[in-house]
């Protein structure tokens, strides 16, 4: 049987392949049908997956978040004859490594044994179909998850010029620090962006990127130059040359020790203790030996496919978007409004 670290790995690649497969299939069905893509969806459920979509659409679920990995294989079967465009020679075997691939995830959700050989088949699989859809960058850190020791290093941005530093709050006379933020602090300074705004942060490093999707958080060290982030709503995922998740900032504080935190700036509206220790919560488990760091508390990440159609891959750690034309009523329907749009149809 496998052990715990090696599940954790598969684990983690399970959670890369959904949202890269989820993403194929809403493009490969709007490229049918446009809008109508959930229609065409829809026809690859059995009975009780209907009912269970219904169900769930009730309750004010998204299509877009629903498709999971019990989908997959029906999606195959259904549409395997126009399946052979990409997935050339292989569009018959493809319902049968979707198949094993969700019997292996659901052992691990239900904590069941896996055999070294079935792990390996499963990673085998993971690649070869991240091959077939041109995704060469999910297919290298697959296989880099596969042979890793499961160490997650630091992220280390690229330095870029003229960064203009992030305005900081002084605590008033007679105050303490705590007391001077707000719950919520307004985004209005001159040096900052405007309030629909969204971070683009580089994540072409893998290990990296997991450890966002795993913990929904992403870090950086708490110092000044290309480390420095305005302060904006949301925040991009990058990888591949695309933004492939994006998720509402609710916090970012610089944790410099358990005694010394430092509230950068704040959208949410929870209690800011509570944020403060979350942050310290993270940064003590995630990166102990690396502070002073800016912990990014995020909300839920949300899939989406919003291209660089430009050449080369990411210039620098970070890039900033106002997203204020698409009128977004959160993280959820931005990712929706940005899912197979261009870079250049925003200037960028």
């Amino acid at each position: 049987m496998i052990n715990k670290t090696e599940r954790e790995k598969l684990y983690t690649g399970f959670g890369l392949f959904q949202l890269a497969f989820r993403a194929y299939i809403i493009s490969f069905l709007r490229e049918r049908a446009g809008d109508e893509w959930i229609g065409d969806f829809e026809k690859t459920l059995g009975k009780d997956q209907r009912r269970n979509w219904d169900k769930d659409l009730r309750r004010g679920l998204k299509p877009e978040e629903l498709i999971d990995f019990h989908h997959f294989k029906s999606f195959a079967e259904e549409y395997k004859d126009l399946l052979k465009r990409d997935f050339p020679g292989k569009n018959q075997s493809l319902p049968t490594w979707l198949l094993e691939i969700t019997e292996v995830r659901h052992k691990i959700a239900h904590h069941n044994g896996i055999e070294a050989d079935e792990a390996a088949k499963i990673w085998i699989h993971l690649r070869t179909i991240a091959k077939f859809l041109g995704k060469n960058e999910l297919e290298q850190e697959i296989l880099d998850l596969e042979k890793s020791k499961n160490e997650m290093p630091l992220q280390v941005p690229i330095m870029e010029k003229a960064e203009v530093e992030s305005p900081q709050i002084q605590p008033e006379v007679g105050k303490t620090k705590i007391e001077t933020y707000l719950p919520k602090q307004r985004i209005d300074s001159v040096n900052s962006s405007p309030v629909e705004t969204l971070d683009i942060v580089n994540c072409a490093n893998a290990d990296f990127r997991r450890t966002v999707f795993a913990h929904s958080v992403y870090l950086c060290p708490a110092k000044g130059g290309a480390y420095n982030h305005k302060p904006c709503k949301y925040l991009g995922i990058y990888w591949e040359k695309r933004v492939g998740a994006v998720s509402e900032i609710e916090a970012v504080i610089d944790v410099h020790s358990e005694e010394e935190t430092k509230i950068y700036y704040i959208n949410g509206n929870q209690n800011i203790e509570d944020y403060i220790a979350r942050a310290k919560e993270k940064a003590f488990e995630i990166r102990p030996n690396n502070l002073p760091i800016r912990v990014f508390l995020l909300e839920k990440l949300y899939s989406t496919d919003f291209i660089k159609d430009s050449p080369g891959g990411m210039f620098g750690s970070k890039i900033y978007r106002n997203v204020e034309e698409l009128e977004p009523a959160n993280a959820e329907d931005l990712a929706k409004k940005l899912h197979g749009k261009n870079y250049s149809e925003f200037g960028l």
